[in-house]
């Protein structure tokens, strides 16, 4: 703080006002602020600088008269360094006093988190392990966050359900992106590549007059039967299910269940939509 000071013509010692409030090297909390001062001592009128100098008045002149506080109001949100110089009338001449703040910072207390859902079905995500948000299967989605140092965000699939069990379909992915302090924005893109593995989903469209049994990744450890579907309808919920050499898709008909004749779907390695992991996969009865 910068002070100057006199003797006034009784003989007694002028001193300059000093800001009570804000506390000074305080960081303010808004873009308003009553600053309050004490007296002084032989003071007949007082006036308050505030700007980006010492001295400066780009954010206000006040005149405050006998007052001892003076709101101002429209002081920047970024954080920056702001000067209060609080001049004292003692007689014919004037002395002051300074303080230093930073000027409240908006961009500090939240960031907009982005996420990009490729997969099909929603993900839920989670922000430093408490749950945030949800996104819906191809779709992109923006929330704003409150800033609290590191960040971590993971993801979960939500996995679609067996329409007779309800046991969930598919095996359970779930994702974690680097611990990062947050700019204004972050983004992440969650797609069917997770740990190093691709993952595909059947979408299944039965286009003849017979009901389908539909099963993924025959002969291999994550073989799954995937229920019945019906004459003339689509299922695009079957779940996810890592890529292999083998990956299949088969359709069994003409009988209960998975035991044939059955059309298949080979290589679907090759077929995947990007991002997604989708195989599209239509069924039909081979004509005798």
């Amino acid at each position: 703080m910068a002070e100057c000071s006199y003797l006034a013509s009784s003989g007694s010692p002028a001193r300059a006002a000093q800001v009570l409030a804000p506390p000074i090297n305080a960081q303010l909390q808004s873009s308003r602020v009553e600053f309050k001062w004490e007296e002084g001592s032989n003071v007949s009128e007082y006036m308050l600088y505030v700007g980006s100098t010492p001295g400066g008045i780009e954010y206000a002149r006040r005149n405050a008269g006998t007052q001892t506080s003076a709101d101002v109001e429209n002081l920047p949100g970024n954080g920056q360094t702001l000067y209060a110089r609080l001049y004292s009338r003692v007689g014919d001449g004037w002395v002051y006093s300074d303080a230093v703040y930073r000027a409240s910072d908006s961009r500090a207390k939240t960031f907009t988190l982005t996420i990009t859902n490729r997969l099909a079905y929603p993900v839920a995500i989670l922000v430093n392990e408490q749950p945030a948000l949800s996104v819906l299967g191809n779709r992109t989605f923006e929330q704003v966050l409150p800033r609290s140092g590191d960040i971590t965000v993971q993801w979960q699939l939500v996995r679609p359900a067996h329409p007779v069990t309800g046991i969930a379909l598919g095996e359970a992915l779930t994702g974690k992106f680097p611990t990062v302090v947050p700019a204004d924005t972050l983004s992440f893109e969650i797609t069917n590549s997770v740990g190093g593995a691709n993952y595909f989903t059947p979408v299944v469209t039965n286009s003849s007059s017979e009901t389908f049994y539909v099963e993924v990744n025959n002969g291999t450890p994550s073989r799954a039967g995937l229920g019945a579907i019906p004459p003339g309808t689509a299922h695009p919920g079957l779940g996810y299910y890592r890529v292999q050499p083998t990956s299949s898709v088969r359709g069994y008909y003409g009988f209960y269940g998975y035991s044939g004749p059955y059309v298949g779907v080979a290589g679907v390695a090759n077929q995947l939509e990007q991002g997604s992991g989708v195989v599209r996969v239509g069924l039909t009865v081979p004509a005798q």
